[in-house]
């Protein structure tokens, strides 16, 4: 049976801000889409619903780019991991 790509409808982002302590920041997996998004990453992670369109669909690609980690999200030299959850899939429900 072939599979087929899966795209949420809707999640609910959180995250927290890396801080430059000792190690370097990663580098970003992904720029913000403040654009798309039309709230800075440092609001979103402290919990936002994202509707199914161009924003959930460019976080939920760097989210499933490695299953290893949370995705590093970049806003000029600020880093930030992001976390979706996604309601009805994950884990732990949002």
């Amino acid at each position: 049976m072939s599979g087929s790509l899966y795209s949420p409808e809707r999640a609910y982002l959180t995250g927290f801000q890396l801080a430059d302590l000792t190690a370097p920041l990663p580098e970003p997996d992904v720029a913000w889409p403040e654009d798309l998004v039309n709230v800075p990453v440092a609001k979103a992670v402290t919990g936002l619903w994202l509707e199914a369109g161009e924003a959930l669909r460019v976080l939920w690609e760097a989210t499933n780019r490695n299953p290893y980690h949370m995705p590093v999200v970049g806003n000029g030299d600020e880093r930030y991991r992001i976390i979706l959850q996604i309601p009805g899939v994950s884990w732990i429900e949002p």
